[in-house]
């Protein structure tokens, strides 16, 4: 994703927007996804946070119909977040 999309992100991770952004999983390249920030109640105490440690979500087909990573077109990255 575009370093001004992130910073964004960062800024405005409680809005759940989705940002067109690209995958690279072992050489395996899929251009076309989006990210988010996700969560419920975790979200709101992150956007709290310093750090800013968002869990995301990824959409790896949103752009491309059916490009997906060996079946998978969701992926769920969670911080580990204790509130």
């Amino acid at each position: 994703m575009s370093e001004a999309d992130l910073a964004d992100l960062i800024t405005n991770g409680q809005q759940e927007k989705e940002y067109p952004a690209s995958l690279d999983w072992t050489g395996r390249q899929l251009p076309s996804g989006a990210v988010r920030a996700k969560g419920n109640s975790s979200l709101s105490q992150v956007a709290r946070s310093a750090n800013k440690r968002y869990s995301l979500k990824l959409y790896l087909d949103k752009y491309v119909d059916g490009q997906n990573l060996d079946g998978i077109g969701t992926i769920d990255l969670q911080n580990s977040f204790r509130g």
